[in-house]
């Protein structure tokens, strides 16, 4: 089991996979979504949302 050390203290309610495996993102209560290296598990950048919790993330199945 993995830990992510993003989310800055907030909870984590939502993590997702790309398609091929390699990009994992998560969303929680910092109203933002974190792209994780799948490897590392070092952030690679994170995308705020601005208006609430994250709690749902889905990559698209063609991998866009």
């Amino acid at each position: 089991m993995q830990t992510l050390p993003g989310h800055q203290g907030h909870r984590i309610w939502t993590v997702s996979w790309s398609v091929d495996g390699a990009l994992p993102a998560s969303g929680g209560a910092d109203a933002a979504i974190w792209l994780w290296d799948a490897v590392t598990y070092e952030c690679l950048q994170v995308l705020p949302v601005y208006q609430s919790d994250v709690t749902t993330v889905q990559f698209s199945p063609d991998g866009q």
